[in-house]
């Protein structure tokens, strides 16, 4: 497999074990005018981040954005924004609405060689998609690595490089971008720092029908219900 890092610019769909379709909105998106991509009766959940300030619009109503913004929607309608939104389509997966941020100045979990991460919708259960915030401080250099499933989203703010073994690509704030599952890379930063939002397709932890917080902190005479099966499983 080629390691590649996809500047997406318009709608690119990835074709890799989790499907998805995704777009750099500059302005405005609507799910009509994406069809037969999308259709009104189709199971599927958008996921979307911003650098600007603008609106979304979905079945349910109307909800203004401001930079640093994110959300998700299985019945989103339309995006104007004034700069960029990233939009990913998972299809056969019905998600919940929603909306967050903006983004914190760093990540709340340490990640590695010194970057920080935050997961900002998190898998409603375990092997669900996820949406993260990625910071790079400044001087950061990433040990080369891949992921599994694909990677996609928005560069939200500040400058740095993705480096593939044979290229060295430029990111910059309202890049939105793609990487193919298995493709080698490594992020670096020399003088600014770097926040990227990134979407996962499938995550390996969340909560489950026989581990999750209600569950396990529910007590039945000094015993966590999710011992109990008799009543656990009913």
């Amino acid at each position: 497999m080629k390691d590649v890092m996809y500047s997406v610019t318009g709608m690119m769909p990835d074709n890799g074990s989790y499907p998805c379709v995704v777009w750099n909105v500059d302005g405005h998106w609507s799910a009509a005018e994406s069809a037969p991509i999308t259709t009104p009766d189709q199971v599927r959940t958008f996921y979307g981040a911003t650098d600007s300030d603008g609106i979304i619009i979905t079945a349910d109503g109307q909800y203004s954005i401001k930079a640093g913004m994110f959300f998700s929607s299985p019945s989103l309608l339309a995006i104007y924004v004034s700069g960029t939104c990233s939009l990913i389509m998972l299809p056969e997966y019905k998600g919940q609405f929603y909306l967050g941020g903006p983004i914190e100045e760093t990540g709340r979990l340490k990640y590695i060689d010194g970057c920080t991460d935050t997961l900002l919708i998190g898998p409603m259960k375990i092997g669900d998609p996820c949406l993260n915030h990625l910071h790079f401080p400044v001087g950061i250099n990433q040990t080369m690595h891949t992921h599994e499933s694909v990677r996609c989203g928005l560069i939200i703010s500040g400058h740095g490089w993705c480096n593939l073994p044979d290229q060295r690509i430029e990111l910059k704030k309202g890049m939105v971008w793609l990487l193919p599952e298995g493709s080698r890379h490594a992020f670096e930063t020399t003088d600014s720092t770097l926040d990227v939002i990134a979407w996962h397709p499938d995550t390996d932890m969340g909560p489950s029908d026989e581990d999750h917080p209600m569950l396990n902190r529910t007590y039945v005479d000094g015993v966590a219900a999710k011992f109990i099966d008799a009543i656990r499983t009913k």
